[in-house]
């Protein structure tokens, strides 16, 4: 298990993460690790036209290796932006290979 937090500092004109919150956890199940990773961050200071673009992004993930060698992760991260431009929401399925030793 793990928590992570980041404070970011304030720049100008630019998007900069101001903080992140980030939670792992994993279990044992059938003798193999399952991880579960979420995330939740806040990043300010760039405009847009006069219009500031804060945003808000959350993301959530589950990973599991299917074999020794392969671990799959499904995930989901979603942005909420003031801008309604920058707003977006997307699925995630990833593969991972473990390096092979000879």
């Amino acid at each position: 298990t793990g928590i992570s937090l980041t404070q970011g500092e304030k720049k100008e004109n630019i998007l900069a993460t101001r903080s992140r919150l980030a939670l792992e956890a994993g279990w044992w199940v059938n003798g193999k690790s399952l991880s579960l990773f979420a995330s939740y961050s806040k990043a300010r200071g760039a405009r847009l036209f006069g219009i500031p673009r804060d945003e808000r992004t959350r993301s959530i993930s589950i990973s599991y290796p299917v074999h020794r060698l392969i671990s799959v992760s499904l995930g989901y991260t979603e942005t909420d932006s003031k801008i309604d431009y920058f707003d977006s929401a997307s699925p995630s399925i990833n593969f991972r290979l473990t390096p092979v030793r000879f």
